[in-house]
């Protein structure tokens, strides 16, 4: 079993969640499939994308939300939050595994609607309230 570190910026992202855990199932496996999450048994292999999607189906349902959660909606929550908090997007980059910082510009330097709204409020000053008008 290869160590955690040469599992690959996947692996590294994931520890930032809850890292003790992680390293404890990556260290029981006795496999050698490059996959960070396996089926059980003989001859484990990569989990499906219909594993995974029926995963997150139940974890929702025991935790009973009802809004849609994905494990693409979890990570983009992940690098936004990152973001937001301060994190350079050149790191968001290694974490994602992206080859290229275009794509992560693409997809996590895009501005909301909410920091739009809070940077007009906070800079645009005609020197009389604006709500004067409504």
């Amino acid at each position: 079993m290869s160590p955690p570190s040469s599992r690959g910026t996947f692996a590294t992202a994931l520890f930032g969640l809850n890292h003790l855990n992680c390293y404890h199932y990556l260290n029981k496996r006795t496999d050698n499939n490059p996959a960070l999450f396996v089926t059980t048994g003989l001859d484990p292999g990569r989990l499906a994308r219909e594993d995974i999607s029926r995963f997150f189906i139940e974890l929702r349902r025991k935790a009973g939300i009802n809004k849609k959660v994905t494990p693409h909606i979890l990570r983009h929550t992940y690098c936004t939050t990152l973001l937001n908090n301060g994190a350079d997007i050149t790191f968001i980059k290694e974490l994602v595994g992206h080859e290229d910082i275009q794509t992560t510009a693409k997809y996590y330097l895009g501005v909301s609607k909410e920091q739009l709204r809070k940077v007009v409020d906070k800079y645009l000053d005609y020197g009389f309230p604006i709500d004067a008008f409504y």
